[in-house]
């Protein structure tokens, strides 16, 4: 099965396919079991009972879900504020997250589906990128403190 066959048929992009490929980015549940039956598979989870994150975590991830919904429906203004702020980071960084940083970079020219995943992977690599996420500003207090209330409510842990 060629990349581009399988992103058809997983309705993603091919650069997205080329990226978990690589191993650069994970794909969220939803597209990995989109992938899965594209292939003819399925997963089955032995344990109903999945790892839970951390509250820190889940709040970061809920603030990135609303990140993504407003880089989806507002692209061009999104990216602008994400490469001032990352070229800001970047320039203030003294060696310490030039590797995040720099796969920022490279994340924001890519297609917007692998941004959104990039973004919002259930990896610990997804969580250190969101830890230097260059989408501060993007979203207003009250949208930010909602985010986190929904957290709360949800019963993370």
């Amino acid at each position: 099965m060629t990349q581009r066959s399988l992103a058809d048929a997983a309705l993603t992009s091919q650069p997205t396919i080329a990226a978990y490929e690589a191993g650069r980015v994970a794909p969220n549940v939803d597209t990995f079991q989109r992938l899965l039956e594209a292939c003819g598979c399925t997963l089955r989870v032995a344990d109903a009972e999945a790892p839970r994150w951390s509250r820190v975590e889940e709040k970061s991830l809920a603030i990135h879900r609303l990140i993504a919904a407003r880089l989806l429906s507002n692209p061009s203004s999104v990216l602008e504020k994400a490469r001032s702020n990352l070229a800001s980071l970047r320039r203030s960084d003294r060696g310490n997250a030039a590797r995040l940083l720099e796969e920022w970079a490279a994340i924001l020219d890519q297609p917007l589906d692998a941004i959104v995943t990039a973004m919002l992977a259930r990896t610990q690599h997804g969580i250190d990128l969101r830890q230097m996420t260059p989408f501060a500003g993007v979203l207003t207090d009250d949208e930010r403190r909602k985010a986190l209330r929904s957290v709360q409510r949800t019963g993370a842990a």
